[in-house]
Parts: C-alpha cells; sequence; structure tokens
C-alpha cells in the first residue's frame, strides 16, 4: 500500500488537483487507515491516505480525522490543512454535520481547530436544507459566550457569509460580553452594515487599537501571566513577546545592546526615541498599544534596571552582556574559551548595531573609532553566525569590542541613564513621536 501511495507523487496543495485516487482499485479501508493514522509514517504518505479515505467517504474513520486536525495541523501549512480538513469534511458528506456539530460543542477549544470545524459547517450551511440548523447552531454556540476568540469570531463571520439577520440580537449580546475578536470579524457596526440592520454599534473608528487589544487577548492566553520569579532580564523578555512585532527588539540581550549604545552618547538619548528603536527599529517608529498601565511602568523599570546595571559595569571596567547567557545543555566550560563559545553574542550585538544605526550621527558612523567599532560588533555577529571558534580566549572577536565599548563609555561626555529615571507616567500610545532635534513631549 505504502508503495502505491508513493506512485502518486508529492500531495498538491489545493483540492482542485487532488489525485485521482481511484486507481488505487479495491484497496481495504483498514490498509489505508494504517497509514494515514500511523505518526511514524512520512507525512506524503500519510497525507494520500487520509484523502483516499475521504474519498470513499470512511465516515467511520470520523474521530481519527478529528484527532488528525488537532495532532498534525502543525507538519502542514495551517492553510493547506485547513483545506484539506475541509475537503474531507466535504466529501463525508451529510452524515459528518451532527458529528462536527457536537465536536464543535464538546471538544475543548483550539485555534485552528474550532476556525476549521466552523469552515466546515458553513459549507454545508450553503445548502438550503442545511442552512437553518447550522445557522441556530452558530447562534447557540455564540449565545454561550465562550473565550475562544478565534472560534466566536469565525461564526460571526459565517452568520455574516450566511446573511443570518434573524441573528443579529445573539450576535450582539456577544459583542456586549466582549467576547468576540473585533480584530478578525471587525466591529458590531461593520458586521450590522455587512447584514443590512440598524447600526448600534460604534462606528469602526478604532481598527488598531482593537487589533492590538485582541492580539494581547491571544497572547496573554499563550504566555500566561509573568512568572513571579522573573528577573528584570525576564521581564522585559516577557513584555517583548507579549507587545513586540516583527521589527521589535529580538529578546532582552537585544534591548541591553540598544541600551548600552545608547549609553555611549555624548548627549542623552530621549526615552521616546529610545523606546521607539526597542519596539520598531526606528526613532520615529511606533510603540506598542499598552493595555495595562501597570505593565508599562513594569517594562520602563526593567529597562531602568538593566541601563543602571550596564552603566555601573561599564562605569567599573568590567561589562559583560549579561543578557547572553550559557545553553545548559551545554557541557560545563572548563577553560575560558569553551565559556566563550557556548555563549551566544549574536542578538546582543545586532542589538548594538540597531543602537549604533539610530542613535549615532550618520556623519560620525563614517568617523574613527566609531567605523572600527561597528566593524568589530559586526566580526562578532559573524563569528557567530559561521560557528567559528578561535584557538585564544582573548582572540574571541566580544573581547575585541568589549574593550572598544569600555573606551568609548570612558570618552562619552554624559551618560543616559537619567532618561529612564523620569520617564512619563501616561501610558505611551502608538502615535508619531518627536524627530531627533524635536522638543520631547515630556520635556526632557
Amino acid at each position: 500500500m505504502r508503495e502505491k501511495l508513493l506512485d502518486l507523487g508529492a500531495p498538491c496543495e489545493t483540492e482542485e488537483e487532488w489525485a485521482d485516487y481511484s486507481v488505487l482499485g479495491d484497496v481495504e479501508e483498514g490498509k489505508l487507515a494504517e497509514c494515514a493514522f500511523d505518526q511514524s509514517e512520512d507525512m506524503p504518505v500519510r497525507q494520500h491516505a487520509w484523502r483516499a479515505l475521504a474519498s470513499r467517504q470512511a465516515i467511520s474513520y470520523y474521530d481519527q480525522f478529528i484527532n488528525l486536525l488537532v495532532d498534525e495541523s502543525y507538519q502542514l501549512s495551517e492553510a493547506v490543512f485547513t483545506e484539506d480538513f475541509l475537503k474531507i469534511s466535504e466529501l463525508l458528506g451529510e452524515e459528518a454535520i451532527p458529528l462536527l456539530t457536537q465536536t464543535l460543542s464538546e471538544r475543548e477549544p483550539l485555534r485552528g481547530f474550532d476556525v476549521a470545524i466552523v469552515l466546515a459547517l458553513e459549507g454545508f450551511a450553503k445548502q438550503d436544507a442545511h442552512r437553518s440548523d447550522i445557522v441556530k447552531r452558530f447562534s447557540s454556540e455564540l449565545g454561550r459566550l465562550l473565550p475562544t476568540y478565534l472560534a466566536n469570531a469565525q461564526m460571526v463571520f459565517s452568520l455574516v457569509e450566511l446573511e443570518a439577520t434573524e441573528e443579529i440580537d445573539v450576535i450582539r449580546a456577544a459583542y456586549t460580553a466582549d467576547v468576540v475578536n473585533q480584530g478578525l470579524s471587525g466591529s458590531l457596526a461593520e458586521v450590522e452594515s455587512d447584514l443590512g440592520v440598524d447600526i448600534t454599534g460604534a462606528e469602526a473608528d478604532e481598527t488598531v487599537n482593537l487589533i492590538a487589544k485582541y492580539q494581547y487577548l491571544e497572547r496573554k492566553v499563550v504566555l500566561g501571566d509573568m512568572p513571579a520569579e522573573a528577573d528584570v532580564y525576564g521581564k522585559a523578555e516577557y513584555f517583548l513577546q507579549l507587545y513586540g512585532s516583527e521589527a521589535t527588539c529580538d529578546g532582552a540581550s537585544s534591548v541591553e545592546g540598544v541600551l548600552a549604545m545608547a549609553l555611549l552618547m555624548e548627549q542623552l538619548v530621549p526615552l521616546e526615541e529610545l523606546l521607539a528603536v526597542i519596539w520598531s527599529a526606528s526613532p520615529d517608529g511606533g510603540l506598542p498599544i499598552w493595555q495595562n498601565r501597570d505593565e508599562e511602568e513594569l517594562f520602563l523599570d526593567s529597562l531602568l534596571d538593566i541601563q543602571t546595571l550596564v552603566s555601573k559595569q561599564m562605569a567599573e571596567q568590567k561589562y559583560f552582556p549579561v543578557g547572553a547567557l550559557r545553553d545548559p545543555d551545554a557541557p560545563a566550560p572548563t577553560t575560558a574559551i569553551e565559556e566563550l563559545a557556548c555563549m551566544s553574542f549574536t542578538t546582543w550585538a545586532f542589538g548594538v548595531l540597531r543602537g549604533f544605526a539610530q542613535f549615532l550621527p550618520e556623519e560620525k558612523q563614517k568617523m574613527s573609532p566609531w567605523l572600527e567599532f561597528e566593524q568589530q560588533v559586526t566580526q562578532l555577529a559573524l563569528h557567530e553566525l559561521k560557528e567559528t571558534i578561535p584557538e585564544k580566549a582573548e582572540d574571541h572577536p566580544l573581547i575585541g569590542v568589549i574593550g572598544e565599548l569600555t573606551s568609548l563609555r570612558l570618552a562619552s561626555q554624559a551618560g543616559a541613564i537619567d532618561a529612564l529615571a523620569h520617564h512619563q507616567t501616561e501610558p505611551v500610545r502608538a502615535e508619531k513621536l518627536p524627530g531627533r532635534n524635536d522638543p520631547c513631549s515630556c520635556q526632557s
């Protein structure tokens, strides 16, 4: 059986290009099931096998299809796997409807899992014979106000797609209870407009804030509360994951690099500029939309603590990147070069380079000793990316970087430590910040 499935070639991604599984002939469903649900089997074989089972309307394997959806979707892109499941549901036919509705009501909520089930039912609801029952099922599930933000948003979207104006009161109740991810489904006003009913909700003029709010809620579920034992680096790392974007510093070690670079400047780096570079890699970039003032204050305090630590060590000429931690799974080092070899300074180096590009005027970037310093930091990053190990500890690029950094710190006329000591108390919003030479809104 395995060889026959392999002969079909690589599985195509779209349902329109599924292989013709009738060429397999009169094959026992049990043999197909062995290939489809055996987690030790190669994914191409498994994918062909479960598609072949669905083509034979093997409804008896429904529970295993559901487990497949929950357990195996990570091995394929979400889009490809969802398309597979929707096609499987369609091929299983109307007998799958009560099973799908039961699954939606009884299984523990999961992200993509819920959405795939709702989409499958929506497909059946587009047939007049099943529309009324499935619309009522969506209304019932939405009425239970489960905190499954993705599923509820998809049910609202599906009710709009099915033009279910009769369920508008249930939809409004869900929005009032704040259990619908408006970043996905749109505001209540948008839903009411799409359904052609009277608009009772606020106009959709805060889309950015809504998206930020529900992104925060989703990440909060994944991350949980910040560990009570978290140190200042752990606190900074937590909030970077909770509020960060693709442009945000890659971890607390990178933030430390930015802060270290800020301490080398002759003039104070304004808080707004410092935060913008950390969060968005640009002095006039956007800041996170904080959902909790205490969280904002805690993040700012952690930055102050990190920068205080870095500044103190620099003043004592014994600075070492704290955020660059040793791999706990690596063998215990016995020499200085082994110690350096099993530690990572790449993210810290990229943080330094980020600060270098944003805080230092362009004319100085091309002058000695700044140019040499940038080259040394770049060499450190490339050294680790190439995984090269020098023979002597003093030959490690980090040693040269730290030495040059200390020299530049001693030569600077003023530190930037007070920038965080007097941070503003009002939450920072994602709006355009003052330019480098503009007056600061906090009067610093």
